[in-house]
């Protein structure tokens, strides 16, 4: 084959591959002695070379393999989740490259230079480079299935949570390899096997409305948390009778002690001792949050203090009427008779504290 040929046949194929059907291209190529096909090692890529020697080029042949049409807008939901979309394919560089600015992976503009790679491009660099280069890339052509594992491993080593895709027996070490490994309906038996998931309908919008699915769920799970911690800290404290914490602080008060450690101790129990934050797939609150579920546990003890002084104040007083002697008026120095001092000096600086950190309620709720 002349180089004159060769690039007629190459521009054919990039047309093919880079156009607006962005076809799947296939060179057929006919052997006049053939390798007998017992003594074929598949499972050696590095020998293929040794198959695909004296060809002779017959023909390409262009197939039409659009993506779903559902596909682009959930490469958009995935964006706003946060969730980076990496394409791994078998395919012609060009054709991935066209197919990812075709479903929004890559835009119309933007230079793939450091974003897309090909399996080969991709072994040519130092593992120094390898590493920085899964953290831009966004596509991946031209690859065989080792190189999937490689870039789990490398997108790990970022602590990455990732999840990987595939059909085939030598998929199954990328997918058991990966956080969450997903087998499609049409795939082998050993990858369904190795995988935590299964595509029924081998549809990627799938994925991604059962990740919005269990990031709802999550959420509620995180918001039930906080609102029963926020709750039990107030609820705790009114085991108090009517004695306000001012006049009877928690050292002084053992069953009130007591209930605190308990109901907490649970809490902390689930969230930060091993394995039960697995077991009810929940993670710990981190410090912004613990702060927020105090801002709003507060509000609750403070509710609480205002009816224990209408109680004490107002409710028992109409009782007592007719020992008008016994009383001593709810003047200013009445009400603060018998109030704890140092526990004073210890919340207020705390309630302050707790009230000047900078945090925001909606994203307690929404993170």
């Amino acid at each position: 084959m002349t180089p004159g040929i060769k690039e007629k046949i190459m521009s054919v194929i990039r047309e093919y591959g880079t156009g607006r059907d962005t076809l799947r291209c296939l060179a057929l190529a006919t052997r006049d002695n053939p390798v007998n096909k017992d003594n074929l090692v598949l499972e050696d890529s590095s020998r293929f070379v040794e198959y695909e020697t004296d060809l002779t080029f017959v023909g390409c042949v262009g197939m039409l393999d659009p993506p779903r049409a559902e596909v682009a807008a959930s490469i958009r939901l995935c964006r706003l989740a946060g969730i980076r979309v990496i394409m791994i394919t078998g395919d012609n560089k060009g054709t991935a490259v066209a197919i990812c600015r075709r479903i929004g992976i890559f835009g119309e503009e933007d230079d793939v230079s450091s974003m897309a790679f090909t399996g080969r491009e991709f072994d040519d660099l130092s593992p120094a480079a390898q590493r920085d280069a899964v953290v831009k890339a966004r596509c991946f052509a031209r690859v065989e299935p080792a190189h999937k594992s490689k870039i789990v491993e490398y997108l790990q080593s970022y602590d990455e949570i990732t999840a990987m895709t595939g059909d085939g027996v030598n998929d199954a070490p990328a997918l058991k390899k990966a956080e969450i490994g997903i087998a499609m309906g049409s795939g082998t038996a050993v990858a369904k096997t190795a995988s935590e998931m299964v595509l029924a309908d081998d549809n990627f919008s799938t994925i991604v409305a059962a990740v919005e699915e269990g990031r709802a769920i999550y959420n509620n799970m995180k918001q039930f948390i906080r609102y029963l911690i926020s709750s039990n800290v107030g609820e705790v404290v009114c085991v108090s009778e009517n004695q306000s914490l001012l006049r009877m602080p928690p050292w002084e008060n053992v069953w009130l002690l007591g209930a605190i450690c308990l109901s907490m101790s649970l809490h902390f129990l689930i969230l930060y001792v091993e394995p039960l934050p697995i077991i009810f797939q929940i993670t710990p609150l981190n410090l912004t949050q613990w702060i927020m579920v105090l801002k709003i546990s507060l509000p609750v003890i403070l509710l609480d203090e205002l009816l224990k002084f209408a109680a004490r104040n107002y409710l028992e007083r109409c009782r007592e009427l007719e020992k008008p002697s016994s009383s001593k008026g709810c003047s200013l120095f009445a009400c603060m008779e018998g109030i704890s001092w140092p526990f004073v000096a210890i919340s207020l600086p705390l309630v302050l504290w707790i009230y000047s950190s900078d945090t925001n309620l909606a994203d307690m709720f929404m993170s």
